[in-house]
């Protein structure tokens, strides 16, 4: 089986996981967000790993991590009820600054939702696209992790 076929996989599989957390547990949405982070994640690795030389450019498997990290990011910012403050599983945590400057973070969040939309919309079908679409979605992650997020 060559890459592509798994990368394409793999992707598919974040996004249906997504889906299936939704339902799930839209009850928790700490567990919700915690869920989603994980798909945008994994997303995040099969892009960076192209990147970075480390798997081979692969269009079709590059844009359906695209799609699931922008279907896994819609509605992102209600998951953060007052009250969720440093709740959750992982090693990190939402920091009190999202409810001390909610206006900022969802003023981030939004950046990155236009972002991915624009990310999506380019279909990038080369590395240098790739690069160019993923850039800003990249930076709007590090910028809310720094704002954002507590590492525990």
């Amino acid at each position: 089986m060559t890459i592509r076929p798994i990368l394409c996989v793999f992707a598919s599989l974040a996004a249906v996981g997504a889906a299936s957390f939704a339902v799930a547990e839209a009850h928790d949405p700490v567990a919700l967000r915690e869920a989603k982070m994980t798909t945008v994640g994994q997303s995040t690795q099969i892009v960076g790993d192209m990147l970075r030389g480390n798997t081979p450019f692969d269009a079709a498997a590059a844009n359906a991590a695209l799609v699931a990290m922008r279907d896994a990011a819609q509605g992102f910012g209600e998951l953060f009820p007052e009250g969720t403050e440093l709740a959750g599983s992982n090693k990190d945590a939402a920091a009190p600054a999202i409810w001390e400057n909610r206006a900022d973070f969802d003023a981030e969040i939004a950046k990155f939702d236009a972002a991915l939309e624009a990310a999506v919309a380019a279909e990038p079908q080369d590395m240098e696209a790739l690069a160019a679409a993923f850039g800003p979605v990249g930076q709007g992650c590090r910028s809310c992790h720094q704002n954002y997020r507590v590492e525990r």
